[in-house]
């Protein structure tokens, strides 16, 4: 592999073919839902596979496609710190409002 580059290997599969290493970013979007009297909120986020995400501290669990899901009751004035970890411990940091 060339330095600068990266790639995804998983059990099984033929490696992905090698991209340049990109600073880390998320994209996400919020959902809402009710529970009884209580209303949730999902920040559904994607970011590259090969970076690690937390949220207010606690690492997520990536999919297949590098989403992750996090769920918090919708407070007004709830916030989530998002932090956005490359191979190369580069970091990207973001606070997003969930209400």
């Amino acid at each position: 592999m060339p330095a600068g580059y990266q790639t995804v290997i998983r059990p099984g599969e033929a490696p992905l073919e090698p991209t340049l290493i990109a600073p880390p970013t998320l994209t996400h979007r919020l959902q809402y839902r009710t529970n009884g009297s209580r209303r949730w909120v999902q920040l559904i986020g994607q970011v590259d596979l090969v970076n690690r995400v937390y949220v207010n501290g606690e690492q997520q669990t990536l999919n297949y496609w590098g989403e992750f899901v996090y769920e918090a009751p919708a407070v007004r004035g709830g916030r989530a710190q998002v932090t956005v970890v490359s191979p190369l411990d580069e970091q990207a940091d973001y606070e997003i409002s969930l209400f």
